[in-house]
Order: C-alpha cells, then sequence, then structure tokens
C-alpha cells in the first residue's frame, strides 16, 4: 500500500494528473459522438424537408416539363447571381 510519504508526492501528482487527461478525454470523446450524431439527425431532417418541398414543388407545376423548365431557370438565376 502506497504511503502518503513527501517522497511519494510526485508520483500522487502524476497519478492525479493522468487521472484528470484521461477523464477530459473520455468527455471530448462523448462530446464527439454526440456532435457526430446531432449533425446526422439535422442532415436526415434537412434530407425529410427537401424531399417535402420537392413534393410540392412538383404538385404545384403539374408535369415533368415543368419541373424540368423551373430547375432549368433556377439554376440559370443562381449562375447570374454569383
Amino acid at each position: 500500500m502506497p504511503s502518503n510519504h513527501i517522497s511519494n508526492e510526485p508520483y500522487h501528482e502524476w497519478l492525479r494528473d493522468k487521472i484528470k487527461r484521461e477523464t477530459l478525454a473520455e468527455q471530448i470523446k462523448e462530446l464527439n459522438m454526440k456532435s457526430q450524431v446531432d449533425v446526422v439527425e439535422e442532415v436526415s431532417q434537412l434530407r425529410e424537408a427537401r424531399n417535402e418541398l420537392a413534393a410540392m414543388l412538383a404538385h404545384v407545376l403539374g408535369s415533368k416539363e415543368n419541373l424540368k423548365k423551373f430547375l432549368e431557370d433556377w439554376n440559370k438565376k443562381k449562375l447570374t447571381s454569383q
């Protein structure tokens, strides 16, 4: 069993620092994993919203030809506005 003698203080300090570093590394890892899950959820929600908007647009335009024309015009407008 380690003693609390002053000669062991550098070891005890090293051990405390090691535990702090390991704890911090675990917290960072958990935060990164949570952030990745949040990003995946956000992308999924954006994809669902995009699909809903595309369905509404297709319904309003009424045909594939109208949708194709709309997309061509939209892309031209984006290119000229840059």
